[in-house]
């Protein structure tokens, strides 16, 4: 038997265990992403549904913006927006999840949204004055 219970092969050789570990890596940015970009990396949960519940809907909503930027932005107009404060970016390909972030909230926060309080038949619009945060991504 070549592998342990817990999936750890100890008869690689070392060319093919690193082989096996490059399979990984396209995992690793999304998940780090998902973690810092979402917040779920800094969720305090203790409750055990929580925990269960707070990184996949986390990873939910990660690919859903991924989707919406997909679909409704231009991500070499993203890129080249990028590049003009940050010019060492020049071999930059793809847009950062933190970049697809910002895109997804200045859209949100530049939409005219009117919801119609408790107890109220008037809509009141969301302004630019009642949003709380307008911060850019780094």
């Amino acid at each position: 038997m070549r592998a342990d219970p817990g999936g750890l092969d100890t008869a690689l050789s070392p060319a093919a265990a690193i082989e096996r570990y490059s399979w990984r890596w396209p995992i690793e940015p999304s998940s780090a992403a998902g973690k810092q970009v979402t917040g779920a990396g800094g969720a305090g949960n203790r409750v055990p549904r929580a925990v269960e519940r707070t990184v996949p809907f986390a990873f939910l909503v990660q690919s859903l913006m991924i989707c919406w930027y997909a679909i409704s932005c231009d991500p070499a107009a993203g890129l080249a927006q990028r590049r003009q404060p940050n010019p060492w970016y020049t071999a930059k390909a793809t847009p950062a999840a933190a970049g697809m972030h910002a895109a997804l909230r200045d859209a949100l926060s530049s939409a005219r949204i009117n919801s119609i309080g408790p107890g109220s038949d008037e809509a009141r619009e969301i302004t630019e004055a009642t949003l709380t945060s307008n911060a850019q991504a780094a």
